[in-house]
């Protein structure tokens, strides 16, 4: 067999050969050029060719980069085991079918968001039938559940057969048999949701949510269907908040059948926490949960995202204003830290987040809390007179925007305003003792500096916008 090529060969080379076989060749060309200058209309015309000449010219690369464009998912599957392995041609279709497969489950993961978002309109049949067409095809009982489950002499769930409520029955009692053998075994429910979920498999992880979503309709669903013996749920993990897409965190949101408000770890306070961009954090809020709502690690949302460990902090933020998140909001007096968002700002030197929460109408740039000696410019001057690691930032940021230096004093609701005459600052306790007795006149000065500075670009700022504005009403009353 000659080496494939997409250019016709030279004449001496025919000149060699048997009629038939230039013939051949010559058809084999000319396909090859119908089909790389329009796949779309070459496809129904193929020639009867025997089957080793149908191979030399899908081994053509040109050609299978043509059919690549234009074929199904699955056609493209069955083109590539006819094409020579380890050919460029080979490498090229199975690129093309990882594509086309990756974008085939997105469509079919948007399907299913589609029902169980809608799970009662008649119009959305066509959809469900799909994803049933789908889940009978699949492997999944034989790959999964048999060898995982098979060996404990239980009746297994069938997931093409059983109703919601035998699904249920036989996962629970599942659990029951593995609680013998283990301390702290996964619900059999979750295992298999994350099975599915891992291996890609939508009509799966599909049914799954469907029945549980039956059952919480029927008013059957126990939580310990949904919940391992520590109470953590599928929600509050590195699995749903770092190793699924959001298209796969939105099918599972789709569903309302996992508890948002748990007692101990809410699934927001973790998406804060361990999601790696603010697109869970938003889901989960679109999907219900409340932006004030903590657990006991974090009981403010907002105050959770001011750290600088979080990953994009300032977007996780953004979401929870948007949706409703309190400004003001101090974790109760019970609190280790009884701290604002933006006095946790100053203190982690985080001037992206302050912006942020500056920029809110609802915030109160001169909050007192219960336990804290003064306001959020009070703790960044005191972060920059204590730590010479802190820039400063946040003192020029407050200073600019207006914030005052308030300081609590030991008479009971009595507060001094120093202005910005910093040695009212000098009595506040820090650590062994005293601020007087920890700062050097060098870092003094440099206070002083910042916070004038900061009140020079703040007048500046107020006299362009009064003179800009003195302009305008001069020329309109001319």
């Amino acid at each position: 067999m000659h080496s494939p090529s997409a250019t016709s060969p030279s004449p001496h080379i025919f000149a060699a050969r048997q009629p038939a076989a230039v013939e051949q060749e010559q058809q084999d060309c000319a396909t090859a050029r119908t089909l790389t200058a329009c796949p779309d209309a070459a496809l129904p015309l193929l020639p009867p060719a025997t089957g080793a000449s149908l191979k030399t010219v899908l081994g053509m690369e040109p050609v299978a980069r043509c059919l690549a464009q234009c074929l199904p998912a699955l056609d493209l599957l069955n083109l590539r085991h006819s094409v020579a392995p380890g050919s460029r041609a080979h490498a090229a279709l199975c690129h093309q079918v990882a594509i086309k497969d990756k974008a085939a489950v997105e469509v079919m993961l948007a399907k299913a968001v589609h029902c169980l978002s809608c799970p009662r309109r008649e119009e959305d049949q066509d959809l469900h039938q799909d994803l049933q067409d789908a889940l009978q095809d699949s492997a999944f009982f034989e790959q999964k559940i048999e060898p995982g489950y098979g060996q404990y002499g239980h009746p297994l769930p069938d997931l093409v057969q059983d109703s919601p409520q035998a699904f249920a029955f036989k996962c629970q009692t599942i659990d029951k048999a593995l609680r013998c053998l283990y301390t702290m075994p996964p619900p059999c429910v979750d295992a298999l949701l994350r099975l599915a979920m891992a291996n890609g498999d939508v009509a799966v992880a599909f049914r799954i949510l469907q029945m549980l979503q039956e059952l919480r309709q029927q008013g059957c669903l126990g939580q310990s269907l949904l919940e391992n013996a520590l109470g953590m749920t599928l929600l509050s993990g590195q699995f749903f908040h770092q190793q699924l897409s959001p298209l796969w965190r939105r099918l599972v949101l789709a569903a309302a059948v996992f508890d948002l408000h748990p007692p101990h770890f809410t699934p927001l306070s973790e998406a804060i926490r361990l999601g790696r961009d603010a697109e869970a954090v938003e889901l989960l809020l679109e999907a219900g949960a409340r932006p004030d709502h903590g657990d006991s690690q974090d009981p403010v949302p907002l105050i959770g995202c001011v750290d600088r460990s979080i990953e994009q902090a300032v977007e996780k933020m953004d979401a929870l204003l948007r949706h409703g998140a309190n400004p003001n909001q101090i974790p109760p007096e019970k609190d280790r830290w009884v701290f604002s968002a933006l006095h946790c700002a100053a203190h982690e030197d985080m001037p992206g987040a302050a912006l942020r929460l500056l920029a809110h109408p609802d915030t109160n740039p001169d909050l007192l809390c219960p336990r804290w000696c003064g306001s959020p410019l009070t703790s960044a001057a005191v972060e920059f007179l204590v730590h010479r690691s802190c820039s400063g930032n946040l003192v020029h940021l407050l200073a600019a925007r207006g914030c005052r230096m308030l300081v609590r004093t030991s008479f009971p609701g009595y507060v001094r305003d120093c202005g910005d005459n910093i040695n009212g600052l000098m009595s506040i306790s820090v650590g062994p003792g005293p601020l007087s007795s920890q700062v050097s006149e060098e870092r003094k000065a440099q206070l002083r500096a910042l916070l004038a500075q900061g009140r020079q670009d703040a007048a500046e700022k107020k006299e362009e916008e009064t003179g800009d504005t003195g302009v305008w009403d001069l020329c309109h009353i001319l």
